[in-house]
């Protein structure tokens, strides 16, 4: 059975799925493809949902805190990736970006193996069910772009402002 719950965040509700102590789903609970989403992540995990509480939900609210504080730059919260070997590749590749850095989707797509797939590697990061915690909010169009994103291009905006906001260094401590 896959836990779930809505999670109020910092960054809108967000519906999370635990099963075995892993994370399977992270994302925005009001997003347009939530229901394919779930979906997905159902068939990948071979079970069933059941809304009820997990010791997980704690630790990964705490963390998502955390990151919306500026004091948690990386995940350590267990997760496992519900798609295709494409997608888990592309997934993999958006979970090395460095936080506070981007990477346009031209540029994902020739880490991932040919450049001439940008559409596919939008569609996978567009299917991204681990949202903030796989931070395919660092993807960006070729001309800067903030393109679509799960949560909204101002969720999108938001995140990237708060990320650069504590890579950048503080001011005065150069001199």
């Amino acid at each position: 059975m896959i836990s779930t719950n809505i999670l109020e965040t910092p960054f809108g509700e967000m519906i999370a799925g635990v099963r075995d102590d892993v994370v399977c789903l992270f994302d925005f609970y009001h997003r347009k493809s939530i229901d394919s989403i779930k979906q997905r992540v159902a068939l990948h995990m071979k079970d069933y949902y059941l809304q009820e509480e997990n010791p997980i939900f704690k630790e990964l609210s705490a963390q998502i805190n955390a990151f919306a504080q500026g004091r948690l730059k990386e995940f350590s919260i267990p997760t496992v990736f519900c798609g295709t070997d494409f997608q888990k590749s592309v997934w993999q590749h958006i979970s090395e970006i460095p936080y506070g850095e981007t990477l346009t989707y031209q540029k994902l797509a020739l880490k991932v193996g040919d450049e001439n797939m940008v559409r596919a590697v939008a569609g996978a990061t567009g299917d991204n069910c681990l949202a903030i915690i796989v931070p395919c909010h660092r993807i960006i169009g070729a001309n800067g772009s903030l393109t679509g994103y799960s949560g909204g291009v101002d969720v999108k905006k938001r995140l990237l402002q708060l990320e650069m906001a504590n890579t950048l260094p503080k001011s005065g401590t150069l001199f």
